[in-house]
């Protein structure tokens, strides 16, 4: 009984991990998301030195603020995953090839790093978990 209770408590540790790093995330791009759409003197100016106009900026922030949200839902947490490693691949496309400072495309490289890693903790305990109901069900035999 000891052992059973050890093994659960260990399974759910990359659970927690991955919840921890997810909830971290998701606020920080949260923020960032409300920064842009509530017109941050700092991301404007970003933005005009993208040259895409504000209307890029608008969506930008929409899309962090939508996948910040849908990371922190559990079912959901995939697809934010998804959409917010979009927007870092974005960004560090944009620092690298348009605003040509790459060591700037860093921080967003870093995030990308983290929402990779929440993401993929994510996914191997769903598939874990898939794979310990499909071993519990009972076998049908005709």
């Amino acid at each position: 009984m000891f052992e059973a209770e050890t093994d659960r408590e260990q399974a759910g540790r990359p659970f927690f991990t991955s919840r921890l790093l997810s909830l971290a995330v998701a606020f920080f791009f949260a923020v960032f998301g409300v920064e842009k759409l509530a017109g941050s003197p700092d991301w404007v100016m970003v933005f005009n030195r993208i040259g895409f106009g504000q209307w890029f900026r608008y969506v930008t922030g929409a899309v962090q603020l939508g996948g910040a949200l849908l990371l922190v839902v559990y079912r959901t947490s995939v697809i934010g995953a998804a959409l917010l490693a979009a927007t870092m691949v974005g960004a560090v496309l944009v620092q690298v090839m348009i605003m040509h400072r790459p060591t700037d495309g860093l921080f967003p490289g870093m995030f990308l790093l983290a929402i990779l890693a929440a993401g993929a903790i994510e996914l191997a305990e769903r598939l874990r978990l898939r794979r310990e109901a499909a071993a519990e069900q009972p076998r049908l035999t005709h």
